[in-house]
C-alpha cells in the first residue's frame, strides 16, 4: 500500500515539474516554434527571409515583411487576423489569395506573429 502511495506521489511530482518547466520556456524557444511554423506553412510563398521573393510571392506582389514600412503599417492584431482568416483581395490590380491557417493553436499563431515581427531588418 505504501509503495502505491509513493508511486502516485512520484508521478504527481513529475507532472508538477513538467508543468513548471513548460511555463518557463524562454521566449527564444517559442520563437523557434514560430520559425518552424514559418518554414512549414509560410516560406513557400513569403520566402524563408520574409521578402516574398518566390514565384508565388512575385505573382501576387506579396509585401516584403522585412521593411520598416511594412512593419509600421500593420498591427499584431492585423497579422493574427490575416493568419486566421487568410487573404482574398485585389491589390494594385493583382489578385492576392492566401488560405487561412487551419489547425493552429492560439499559441502557435502568436509565435508566428512574433516571428513576422522578428523579420524586421
Amino acid at each position: 500500500m505504501k509503495r502505491t502511495h509513493l508511486l502516485h506521489l512520484g508521478r504527481a511530482t513529475l507532472l508538477a515539474a513538467a508543468a513548471t518547466f513548460a511555463l518557463a520556456v524562454p521566449t527564444s524557444a517559442r520563437a523557434a516554434t514560430g520559425a518552424q511554423l514559418w518554414a512549414q506553412k509560410c516560406a513557400m510563398c513569403h520566402g524563408k527571409d520574409g521578402k516574398g521573393n518566390t514565384g508565388m510571392g512575385k505573382r501576387q506582389k506579396i509585401a516584403n515583411f522585412t521593411t520598416a514600412k511594412f512593419q509600421k503599417s500593420v498591427t499584431d492584431a492585423q497579422i493574427e487576423s490575416t493568419i486566421k482568416t487568410g487573404v482574398n483581395r485585389t491589390k494594385d490590380g493583382v489578385k492576392q489569395r492566401m488560405f487561412p491557417a487551419r489547425g493552429l493553436s492560439a499559441a502557435q499563431i502568436t509565435s508566428l506573429v512574433k516571428y513576422v515581427r522578428s523579420l524586421k531588418k
